[in-house]
């Protein structure tokens, strides 16, 4: 009867351990690194959408606040002028870019006074630099001859990012309108428009401009 002998491979320092091969390990690393590539695009696509949206909801609130504040300063004035007077000088208008308000001088309590023959004190409002600067700036002159306590400013910044600005001056009836120049002595409601620039989103055309609008009445017209 024939025996059968089983030999056993003997173990050398080259016998294969479980675990990873090199191919394998590179493989699995690649598939990480493609993955990561992948999320951390779709991340930063929308950390750019966000930051870009954002930027031009503050573009809006700060041209809605202008826009505000400038309607409350036309109801206090005592209207529009063509530009400030000689003795008081500073901008002028002469395309409606620019918006020249005269308002009764202050006294040491802070209380309007008729400054009679003498100059008032003025408010100006205007884009900084067109088409350079875009900040949407307000100015104050006051007339110290007159006493008035009114702080100056200087080129104060309402609003940033703002494409354009128009001022359209209408008559008592509500529907003419008239031209800058002299003549806007006797503008009765001033109708402001605020161009601001939307922001550009993330790999997309440049949006247009998106116009604000208000209508506002002189309430201190003579």
């Amino acid at each position: 009867m024939n025996e059968t002998t089983n030999y056993q491979i003997p173990t050398t320092r080259y016998q294969l351990k479980p675990g990873l091969s090199l191919i394998e390990f590179l493989t699995g690393f690649a598939i990480i690194g493609v993955i990561a590539i992948m999320i951390g695009s779709v991340w930063l696509a929308h950390s750019k959408i966000y930051s870009t949206q954002s930027a031009t909801i503050d573009a809006q609130s700060a041209s809605t606040i202008a826009i505000d504040e400038i309607a409350n300063q036309i109801r206090e004035s005592n209207g529009v002028v063509y530009s400030c007077l000689i003795q008081n000088p500073c901008e002028s208008d002469t395309s409606g870019i620019t918006l020249v308000l005269q308002v009764w001088p202050l006294n040491a309590s802070g209380v309007p006074f008729d400054p009679g023959s003498n100059d008032p004190d003025y408010i100006v409002y205007r884009l900084n630099d067109p088409p350079n600067d875009k900040n949407f700036v307000k100015s104050v002159y006051a007339n110290n001859t007159t006493g008035s306590t009114r702080k100056e400013l200087n080129k104060k910044i309402l609003a940033s990012n703002v494409d354009s600005i128009n001022f359209t001056y209408l008559a008592n009836d509500g529907t003419t309108e008239i031209a800058p120049g002299p003549g806007l002595t006797e503008t009765a409601q001033v109708i402001i428009t605020v161009y601001f620039k939307a922001e550009t989103i993330y790999d997309r055309t440049e949006p247009e401009p998106i116009p604000k609008a208000k209508k506002v009445i002189l309430r201190n017209k003579e």
